[in-house]
């Protein structure tokens, strides 16, 4: 299998990732799980059901790092020869010279969030789909996701203090 290249901070993401999943997602679906079967009838049981999907999600995710990991090729993009481009691991600022608009485009989606007002899910990717959610409410200024894969739980992020919409969600005014 070819490497995989990863930046040393991305590796270490990914790292507290696996970790995570390992320690405190896994054991939680397990007792969910459990907790689901306690209540009789596993054919028309949605918490069971969920909580089996999600115990699917987590063992999926822990494979992928684990797999990313086993393949990865550390790469310091402050070592690379740039020559004044772009390069992998780079964060890039953009500016529209006409309207002195600034994007600033991050290598990590953690790298993003300091400070802002709310996040906008406008991707599927992996990395986005199993966040740590106390991670990202303690770098934001105010806990607001607007949600237009509908990746997440409503039920999960309401008890965590987010205020959530999603977006073109079918039923969701």
């Amino acid at each position: 299998m070819s490497k995989v290249p990863i930046t040393k901070a991305g590796a270490e993401m990914l790292r507290q990732e696996l970790h995570r999943l390992k320690t405190v997602d896994r054991p939680n679906v397990v007792a969910a799980i459990a907790e689901a079967r306690a209540h009789g009838d596993l054919s028309e049981n949605a918490e069971y059901a969920a909580a089996r999907e999600r115990q699917s999600f987590i063992e999926g995710r822990i494979q992928e790092i684990e797999g990313k990991l086993g393949n990865a090729q550390i790469i310091d993009p402050q070592l690379l020869d740039a020559d004044g481009r772009c390069v992998f691991g780079a964060t890039v600022d953009l500016e529209d010279v006409e309207s002195g608009d600034k994007v600033t485009y991050h290598e990590h989606m953690y790298e993003a969030l300091p400070g802002a007002d709310a996040l906008f899910v406008v991707t599927e990717w992996n990395e986005f789909r199993n966040p740590d959610f106390d991670k990202m409410k303690s770098l934001m200024k105010s806990a607001v996701i607007f949600d237009g894969r509908n990746l997440y739980n409503p039920s999960t992020l309401g008890p965590l203090g987010y205020k959530y919409y999603r977006i073109g969600a079918p039923g969701v005014p």
